[in-house]
């Protein structure tokens, strides 16, 4: 049996995971059991397109919070934060504390 060597890992959005099945699905023609139970969650899940979740990753980058992670991006794309106590949450797991300024700024990209 070979062996997977893992060259990077970038994480991404559902949305973008959904966009990457549909790709899978238009060349395959169908998807496996698990991809399609995928699909269907996401799909429940959000319904937001790739061009609205682009455009919030653009100016969540744009907004120069110094310690933002891209991991810390994608979780708070797929969550699409509306409150502080949202953000507050997300955050609460991680090693960094934001600033009342850096959390009004996230906020204001998700508007």
């Amino acid at each position: 049996m070979s062996e997977l060597k893992i060259i990077a890992e970038t994480p991404i959005t559902v949305v973008e995971t959904r966009e990457f099945l549909e790709k899978i699905e238009k060349r395959d023609k169908e998807l496996s059991e698990k991809a399609t139970k995928t699909k269907e969650h996401i799909n429940k899940i959000t319904k937001k397109t790739a061009k609205d979740i682009k455009a919030i990753k653009k100016k969540l980058e744009a907004s120069e919070i110094a310690r933002l992670k891209p991991r810390q991006i994608v979780k708070l794309l797929d969550v699409y934060p509306k409150n502080i106590d949202t953000v507050k949450t997300i955050f609460a797991s991680e090693s960094i504390t934001l600033k009342q300024d850096d959390i009004n700024k996230i906020l204001e990209c998700f508007k």
